[in-house]
């Protein structure tokens, strides 16, 4: 977990906003069904994070799972862009 996603944590349970933390492990399936059931309006995520040794990119799945739900919702999206990395509109 990076300093930025646990400011992000925090700075929700300050201002009182409800919140769900979901991990790198999650698969694009498993994050889609986790915004159904919420009826998320917003995603905040990075591009990659490291779970033990192994790189998960985590903007791949997020990408994945907006676009297979297709529900009309609006999502922002935030993403600290490394090399060779794009934002999907």
């Amino acid at each position: 977990m990076t300093w930025p996603a646990v400011i992000t944590f925090l700075a929700c349970a300050h201002i009182g906003a409800i919140h769900s933390v979901i991990f790198a492990g999650f698969s694009a399936e498993s994050l889609r069904d986790q915004i159904l059931a919420c009826s998320s309006r917003i995603l905040i995520t990075a591009d990659k994070d490291y779970c033990g040794c192994c790189s998960v990119t985590t903007k791949v799945i997020a990408d994945q799972a907006l676009n297979e739900q297709g529900n009309g919702h609006t999502y922002i999206i935030y993403v600290p862009l490394t090399l060779g990395t794009t934002c999907v509109s």
